[in-house]
């Protein structure tokens, strides 16, 4: 369960002039509707390395489950987010990145130059999103699915891992048609109606099945050989 969120708006220009976040409240509105019974922080704190690992660290160490940053992923100077992060994060989770790098270059090249982090600190999830609403809104619909589960799993919440790994299961949509039951495979008999063999003993059966086949071989075209059965020993 998400108890606690926090958004960070990472920009010298929204620092000095509040009116002009929009990819902050975009954000906490997201969370407002996905974590709706979750405390939610927000603060707006400028392009500044040791400003930026104060705060991460803050909320982290004050046992946030997920913290949000906006802003400050880029390739100027002055965009050291990135770098503020890795160095409070403990694990990180490259995959959160490359899939809102993915999600991204959909819509632009250059999301390319965006260098966002993600990763783990003690308890909590720090994601980094670029500093546009628009880019923020394509962003968080990529992460919007994992976050929850995410959380779960850094808490060791066991009961709810595993609720969300049977969901997703059994919501799996296949195209393959089959008349099994898959509510019921779990349900059915175990043991095999084979008899069991030592490894030594197949390997034995196998080999003298084999002593008794003939080598040979054949010329034939490339159009006479469809259809053929090749054994490579």
């Amino acid at each position: 369960m998400v108890k606690a969120v926090a958004v960070i708006t990472i920009s010298d220009t929204c620092f000095k002039d509040n009116s002009k976040d929009t990819s902050g409240p975009a954000i906490a509105d997201f969370i407002k509707d996905l974590f709706p019974e979750a405390n939610l922080h927000t603060i707006i704190i400028p392009d500044e390395k040791e400003i930026i690992e104060r705060e991460l660290k803050y909320f982290s160490d004050t046992n946030l489950d997920l913290v949000l940053t906006t802003g400050g992923t880029g390739l100027s100077s002055r965009d050291v987010t990135p770098e503020a992060t890795k160095a409070v994060i403990h694990r990180e989770v490259p995959a959160i990145s490359v899939a809102i790098t993915l999600a991204g270059l959909k819509n632009t090249p250059m999301a390319m130059l965006s260098r966002s982090v993600a990763g783990v600190r003690e308890k909590t999830l720090i994601i980094n999103f670029p500093g546009s609403k628009k880019a923020v809104i394509e962003c968080f619909e990529v992460v919007k699915p994992v976050l929850a589960h995410a959380i779960s799993l850094i808490h060791d919440e066991l009961n709810e891992v595993r609720s969300i790994h049977n969901t997703m299961q059994f919501s799996h949509a296949c195209h393959h048609h089959s008349s099994v039951d898959i509510t019921k495979v779990a349900l059915r008999p175990r043991e095999s109606p084979f008899p069991m063999l030592e490894m030594t003993d197949a390997w034995k059966i196998v080999d003298e099945v084999m002593q008794q086949w003939i080598g040979s071989y054949e010329i034939v075209t490339l159009d006479e050989g469809l259809g053929r059965v090749n054994l490579i020993r």
